[in-house]
This record gives C-alpha cells, sequence and structure tokens, in this order.
C-alpha cells in the first residue's frame, strides 16, 4: 500500500480520490522547515523532571514509539487522529529531529487554532452549554479561532475577554457574560478558576473550612463585576433591542445576610483596591493579565501542562490552595517565568512542552508492575497519562476516521452543524480532571448505534469502505488501514490473523464489503479507539 501512491497504472482520478479520502488536506510536508523552540527551555524542564524523579526513586518509561507519538502530538495539538498517510510519511522520514519537524508542522495547520477554540470554549462555557444555542456557539469559537489563528498573547486574549461589551446577540466574547447570567457570584466562581486557578466559590457563604480563603475574599472579587449589567436599550441613546453588556457608574455586592458594601479587593491584598481604569471590570483585568501577576501566568501553563500530560502540576489544575501544592514548585516556577518572558506565547508554549523528552515517554505499564508505583511514575510524569477523547475529539476522530467530511464550524468555517453541538452536549464532561473517562451507557448506545457510527459503517455512505473497495487492495491492506484509520497503528499479529480469516471466509465481494464495515464498527467501539496514550 505504501508504493500505492506513486505507482503509474493508477489513474489520476482514482489517485485524487484516494489521497483525499486517506490523506485529506493537510499533509506533511518532506521538507519540513527545522523546529524552531528554546532548547534551553526543554532540556531545563527535563533535567528537573529527573531531578525529581531520583529524589522520589523513580525509573522514567521509555520513550514513546513513533506511531504512539504521532496519534498523541496530533490530536494534543489539532484535535483530531492522524490521517493514514500523514502516518506512513512520518514513519518513513528518517531525520532525527522529524518529532520537532512535526509538532512545528502541526502547531502551523489552520486546525490548530480550531482545537485550542474548542479547548477553551470548554472551559469557558461547559457549564452552560446546554442553554445556548449552536449560533452562539459557533460564534464564540469563532472569535476565539480568530485570536489563536493570529497567536495573539494570551494575556491580550483574557483581557479582550474580560473587557467584553455589545449586545449578547452579537458573536463574540460577550457570550461568556451572558453564559453566567451575568451574576457577579458567577462570574467571581468562572473567572478566579479559569484565569487563576484558584476555587474560591467554597467562601461564598462561609469561610473555607480547608483553606485560607474568607467569605469576604470571595464577595471583595466578586465586587469587581457588580457594575456590570445587561441593559435593554431602555435609556435614552441606548439601541432598543437584545440586552447591551454595560458598566455601569453604581452596583456593590454584599455579604448574605448583611447591609455593608463590600468593595472590590485583589487577591492577596488586605486594602481595597484603587480603582483607576474606567471602570472595575477593566481595572480586574489589567491586574489579572499584568505580566507582575504570577497567579495568572503560573495558572495558564499549568492548564496547558495538564491538557498535554494529563495531570496539572498542581492538580486538579485549577485548584491551586496551601493544601494542594504543586508537584514541584521550582518546575512550576520555571515554565511560568519563561512564558511571561515570551509575551505570554501559547505556541511558543505548547512548542516547548511537546519538545521534551518527559512528554514524549511511554503510557505503556509493565504489568508486574504493584499499582501504587504505577499511580506514582503517572503523577510524576515519569510515565504519559492516558486521556480519554474530549467531546470535540470523539466527534472529530468518528467523522475523519471513516473519511466523512467535517462541514462544521470545528473544520475553520462559520458553518453550524446541529448534529456536532448535540453530540458535545451529550458528551461533554465535567471538571477538569483530563484522565477521568466519564462516559456512560447512553454515549456507549449512541457510539454503537447512533446515525454517525451507522454512516460511519454503511459502504454506501463510507468514503473508506469505498476506497477500500478497490481492487488493487489485498485483504491484509484493507485490515491494515482500518487499524491505521482509527487506532493509528497496523493490528498486532494475532489480531490481524484473526480479521484476516474472518474476512476471507466471506463468500464474495458483497460479503466482504459488509464484514469490513463490521471491523470498522468494532473499531470504532474498541476503548483504544476514544483514548489519548
Amino acid at each position: 500500500m505504501r508504493q500505492f501512491f506513486s505507482s503509474p497504472v493508477v489513474s489520476y482520478s482514482l489517485m485524487a480520490i484516494l489521497m483525499v479520502t486517506l490523506l485529506g488536506s493537510e499533509f506533511l510536508s518532506s521538507s519540513a522547515r527545522a523546529a524552531e523552540h528554546n532548547p534551553r527551555l526543554a532540556e531545563q524542564i527535563d533535567a528537573r523532571l529527573n531531578t525529581v524523579w531520583q529524589n522520589a526513586g523513580i525509573e522514567p518509561a521509555e520513550l514513546t514509539t513513533d506511531t504512539e507519538f504521532i496519534r498523541r502530538v496530533t490530536l494534543d495539538l489539532t484535535g483530531l487522529i492522524p490521517r493514514v498517510g500523514e502516518i506512513y510519511e512520518f514513519e518513513e522520514n528518517d531525520s532525527p529531529t522529524r518529532r520537532a519537524e512535526l509538532i512545528d508542522e502541526l502547531l502551523s495547520r489552520p486546525r490548530h487554532a480550531v482545537h485550542l477554540a474548542n479547548m477553551w470554549r470548554s472551559y469557558l462555557l461547559s457549564e452552560n452549554i446546554e442553554n445556548l444555542n449552536a449560533a452562539q456557539i459557533g460564534g464564540f469559537e469563532e472569535w476565539l479561532r480568530s485570536r489563536f489563528r493570529d497567536n495573539v498573547p494570551y494575556n491580550e486574549l483574557v483581557r479582550e475577554l474580560l473587557l467584553a461589551e455589545g449586545s449578547f446577540d452579537q458573536v463574540g466574547p460577550a457570550l461568556y457574560y451572558s453564559s453566567l447570567q451575568v451574576k457577579p457570584e458567577e462570574l467571581a466562581r468562572s473567572t478566579s478558576r479559569t484565569f487563576l486557578g484558584v476555587q474560591i466559590d467554597c467562601a461564598q457563604c462561609h469561610d473555607h473550612p480547608f483553606d485560607d480563603w474568607k467569605q469576604a475574599d470571595f464577595w471583595s472579587f466578586a465586587a469587581f463585576f457588580a457594575q456590570l449589567s445587561p441593559q435593554t436599550g431602555a435609556n435614552p441613546g441606548m439601541m432598543q433591542g437584545a440586552p447591551q453588556l454595560t458598566d455601569l457608574a453604581v452596583g456593590e455586592v454584599t455579604l448574605p445576610d448583611q447591609e455593608e458594601a463590600v468593595p472590590p479587593r485583589y487577591f492577596g491584598e488586605s486594602e481595597p483596591a484603587e480603582i483607576k481604569a474606567p471602570s472595575r471590570r477593566a481595572a480586574l483585568a489589567e491586574w489579572m493579565t499584568n505580566a507582575d501577576n504570577m497567579l495568572f501566568a503560573r495558572a495558564t501553563v499549568n492548564r496547558v501542562w495538564s491538557h498535554l500530560f494529563g495531570l496539572g502540576i498542581v492538580n486538579p489544575p485549577d485548584n491551586f490552595s496551601s493544601g494542594n501544592p504543586p508537584i514541584d514548585e521550582e518546575l512550576l516556577e520555571l515554565i511560568a517565568t519563561d512564558f511571561v518572558a515570551h509575551d505570554f506565547d501559547l505556541r511558543y508554549l505548547l512548542r516547548e512542552l511537546t519538545n521534551t523528552r518527559a512528554y514524549q515517554l511511554s503510557s505503556r505499564q509493565a504489568t508486574e508492575e504493584p499499582a501504587e508505583e504505577s499511580e506514582q511514575k503517572t503523577r510524576y510524569f515519569a510515565r504519559h497519562a492516558i486521556k480519554p477523547f474530549t467531546a470535540d475529539q470523539l466527534y472529530d476522530g468518528l467523522v475523519q476516521a471513516t473519511s466523512q467530511p467535517i462541514l462544521s464550524a470545528a473544520a475553520g468555517s462559520f458553518n453550524i452543524d446541529p448534529q456536532r453541538t448535540q453530540f458535545i452536549q451529550k458528551f461533554k464532561r465535567t471538571g477538569d480532571n483530563q484522565t477521568d473517562y466519564q462516559a456512560g451507557i447512553p454515549q456507549a448506545l449512541t457510539l454503537m448505534n447512533g446515525g454517525l457510527t451507522s454512516r460511519a459503517v454503511t459502504i454506501k455512505e463510507s468514503s473508506l469502505l469505498k476506497a477500500l473497495s478497490a481492487p488493487f487492495y489485498t485483504n491484509q491492506d484493507r485490515i491494515n488501514t482500518l487499524f491505521l484509520a482509527t487506532l493509528s497503528h497496523p493490528p498486532e499479529a494475532e489480531t490481524g490473523t484473526m480479521f484476516l480469516e474472518y474476512l476471507e471466509a466471506q463468500p464474495d465481494a458483497p460479503a466482504q464489503q459488509t464484514a469490513l464495515g463490521h471491523i470498522l464498527w468494532a473499531l470504532l467501539n474498541s476503548a483504544e479507539f476514544t483514548m489519548n496514550y
């Protein structure tokens, strides 16, 4: 099959069909430019982790295989599984820097910005997504996608989000506020968790029972949003129609069952904030995203680390507290300081972390390894954690693995796919633990019997199965391609033999095509397909 794409006996039209089907529109360039990253940072991260492992008496896992690596990094940087042709091309690349080259190429794809938009949409809207329509969600993703595509510094992106204005009907960052009903307490809870990694919501009704947060801390943070109001256009000079996100000159919050107003106060400060900006919200945005605010930088790099490694240096990643210290303070400070020095460049941060040896360690576990030792290895990043697919990865993975067109907003256009939105709502996860598998019986039934899977395994509708019906494929080629398209590796010898015998036992070509659909169905419903390992 590897030689097929250069075979002179294949017609041009058939070649074009198969190239689109199996490779897609984003090819790996054999002349990809050398990765431009800071080897000093990657080496410092690995050196620090080596010290941590030595101190803990941990032996790190071996490096992951090339097929495991391309699946992992493609999922982490684009949200998609690699295509068959990409796997072949990567395996045949004998460059000593091919992994770094692949990382750089993935970061340059339009799909990278799409994936980051999906991720941050889930961070910002996941708890209230069922109350939003597809157009609102698509518009919010489009705004995020434009910022990630232009590689806008992350502190500027967050500042723009926090300072959003205009109609709630307009697509864009104002949806963050309307999704939380512009309630100061909800905005305080979400903003502190998402951007500062701090859970202050337990202090909303009383002093935190296990940490230093007091009830006054919660409400003094909520006070920054107390003068934000969804005006309906009833005042002179305002447009009639949808509510307008507006900063007023009045508005206070109080402690529950008390009447005294609580002034706004920044975390870690005992005195009320001096508001010099045009509004309380603007003052908060300036303080939060300032280069001197290491809370913001530490929370950001920890969240990105958690996305890539499955566990945060502080875990859960939204729970920085005295009772939940980082697994290694020096490691977290090293990366956060470097992130600030590089102007909050998310693309740079992702490049550096994926180029570390630690990121490229295997997730395989020895069968005789004690459970406690195994857990310690994973927690100290000496072995890569296995992460279930996000809802976006699962939907797009099903579409791509079976060569169906990705026509939704996830493809990079502003087309809304209600089926995709409904799927994501059903499969959305709660919490920030990337290693928790939260799917249950309703989700399993959707994967087994849903319309997306049914179309994928039906010869009349599956582009992949249609392509594999070409006579120049051997049955072994067909099985290998199905495994590569879904699991990103060829079958092990025993499994391959079992499927080959099943396929060749069919009486005729139509029966073989049906059998291929059965094999594809089994692969799509396997636990391995839904995991990033």
